[in-house]
């Protein structure tokens, strides 16, 4: 195989540079989906409704808030199980 490109074909080092780029921008999708994901892992999930109100609140606003509570804290547990297989959740999130 030849190093430069020819008239039959592209030569090694253009090939091994074509690669590189790839492999480097699949990197950056890969380090941006792990940042997204951290930021969703970290925050809170007590809802700030409930410190406005003074503990004052509704039976029905109450639910309210424990149903977002539960909710937030199944993604961020949803988040931490995908944490261990980077790549099979980077494929699934591809493919979908």
């Amino acid at each position: 195989m030849r190093l430069r490109n020819g008239e039959h074909g592209y030569g090694l080092v253009t090939k091994a540079l074509h690669w590189l780029t790839v492999g480097v921008i699949t990197a950056q999708f890969a380090v941006g989906y792990r940042l997204s994901e951290a930021e969703v892992a970290d925050r809170e999930c007590e809802p700030p409704e409930g410190d406005r109100s003074g503990g004052d609140i509704s039976d029905a606003e109450e639910e309210r808030l424990d149903r977002l509570e539960d909710a937030c804290e199944a993604e961020q547990d949803r988040i931490e199980d995908r944490a261990d297989e980077p790549v099979e959740a980077a494929y699934s999130d591809l493919a979908s």
